[in-house]
């Protein structure tokens, strides 16, 4: 009976070990995100570093967005779930965002290639120097997008398909249902006509 009162004593110590565990990942993601963010000190311009790899000059959307993502871990105990639909949504949404940064970043330094290394470079001399001052576009994520979509789309073409994929995402997130942009357009198009016949009543 000792024996079997002691196993009870582990499995329920061992139960609250693992909730504990996401609310003190929540805790930390709040304060590395803070430093991130706000840029505070060395330790905060080494994170702000480390997020502008993944996501360039994002990198304060990022640590706003895993702030929220740390409060909710750490008073919930729980990861948050959105549903597939939102998560891609969410997904298409970020990745087009970031090549579209990329984009405007090599336009702006009129470089068509070695794109993946070019971009890597600009992110460690920020990184050796502890500063965070060079535009990085959308960090190694939108250097790597891009890198694929341009030899496929262009540079303006990349940019076009982007916004085109950022539109659909949001509407994935928004979860808004096809019909509705349907109906939104077919609405649209009604009261431009409206105004069309209006003005011509008028003029002619």
């Amino acid at each position: 009976m000792a024996a079997k009162k002691r196993t009870r004593k582990k499995t329920t110590k061992k139960k609250k070990t693992a909730n504990y565990t996401i609310n003190i990942s929540g805790l930390i993601l709040i304060f590395v995100s803070i430093f991130a963010g706000l840029k505070l000190g060395l330790v905060g311009r080494f994170c702000a570093n480390i997020y502008r790899i993944l996501v360039g000059n994002g990198f304060e959307i990022l640590a706003i967005v895993l702030i929220i993502l740390g409060i909710v871990m750490f008073f919930s105990g729980k990861i948050p779930r959105i549903g597939w639909k939102r998560n891609l949504g969410l997904l298409l949404l970020i990745v087009s965002i970031l090549a579209i940064m990329q984009a405007i970043l090599f336009q702006r330094l009129a470089l068509n290639n070695d794109i993946l290394g070019v971009s890597w470079r600009l992110l460690v001399t920020d990184l050796k120097n502890s500063q965070v001052a060079t535009d990085v576009g959308g960090g190694m994520l939108g250097a790597f997008l891009f890198s694929v979509a341009q030899p496929l789309f262009s540079l303006i073409g990349t940019v076009f398909v982007s916004c085109i994929l950022a539109v659909v995402g949001l509407l994935m997130f928004c979860d808004v249902q096809l019909d509705q942009v349907i109906q939104l357009g077919q609405q649209g198009m009604k009261r431009l006509q409206a105004v069309f016949l209006h003005l011509q009543e008028l003029y002619v």
